[in-house]
């Protein structure tokens, strides 16, 4: 079974956020496996959490067979579940002994994610060097800065795997350039943000937009939160005219994973904030 190709609108909130697009492209040509046939100990977890500087927060969880760099992707049958509870988990040896029976009276803080590789829906992330596919999803309306998310796979017939946190990073404000301001190429052009989280990583992209065919990338991921990072004078060289420039700061802490993911994974959690300028010779 071919993991299709398919377009889906994503909250409006979250659309003003990224200020860009409204339709995802899922990796076309990847492929899908049931996860009755995949045990645990086989799976990888890529799973994320997203603050776009609003109350909403957004999960997703990839699951794919084999390691990081497997184009299979898991889909959830059997009862088979993927949960997401905010700071406090599910019980899993509660009085029912079924996670299941817990989660279906979901609350606020607990959700059950859904989508799936079958749905083919994802969200795009701003100047990725490829589209992000996120099979599964859950959004948090109340959460805030501080605040420990934790999935959970839930399986009836293999291990679970119940306890992969993180926590989500202090919010910013980027300072320079500010939104719609003209920056010239030819200087180093400095981005600032505010506060600094120095406990954080920081990924840093802009985009030189002058036409259909002329796009420029230029990136930086600081290991260390500085507040700062500056674009060299060289980091865009076919662009001519005014262009457009869009820059993204993406704040990043690294949460656990589960053990029983066999193959291993990532939990990342991110403040991602926006700004467009114009960009002259």
């Amino acid at each position: 079974m071919r993991w299709g190709c398919t377009m889906c609108f994503i909250n409006r909130l979250l659309m003003c956020a990224l200020v860009l697009v409204i339709t995802m492209l899922t990796g076309c040509g990847d492929d899908v496996v049931g996860s009755k046939d995949v045990a645990t100990s086989d799976m990888y977890a890529d799973m994320h959490v997203w603050s776009f500087g609003e109350n909403i927060i957004l999960t997703t969880t990839d699951l794919k067979k084999g390691g990081s760099s497997s184009n299979t992707h898991v889909v959830l049958e059997g009862g088979d579940r993927l949960l997401v509870s905010l700071n406090t988990p599910l019980d899993a040896a509660g009085a029912s002994g079924d996670l299941f029976d817990q989660v279906d009276a979901a609350t606020a803080a607990h959700k059950v994610m859904d989508g799936g590789p079958e749905v083919a829906a994802g969200i795009p992330f701003l100047f990725s060097d490829v589209w992000v596919a996120v099979p599964y999803r859950a959004r948090f309306d109340t959460a805030k800065v501080g605040d420990t998310f934790i999935v959970a796979l839930e399986r009836n017939d293999y291990a679970d795997a119940p306890n992969s946190t993180v926590v989500l990073p202090e919010s910013f404000a980027i300072v320079t350039p500010a939104s719609g301001a003209e920056i010239s190429r030819a200087t180093g052009v400095v981005i600032s943000w505010s506060p600094i989280q120095a406990s954080t990583s920081i990924n840093v992209k802009a985009v030189v937009t002058c036409s259909a065919a002329t796009v420029e990338t230029w990136s930086q991921t600081i290991t260390v939160d500085t507040g700062n990072a500056t674009i060299p004078a060289t980091a865009f060289t076919t662009a001519s005219g005014t262009c457009d420039i869009n820059i993204v700061v993406d704040r990043y802490v690294q949460g656990t994973v589960d053990p029983n993911f066999g193959q291993g994974g990532g939990f990342r959690a991110h403040q991602s904030r926006f700004v467009s300028a114009k960009s002259s010779p």
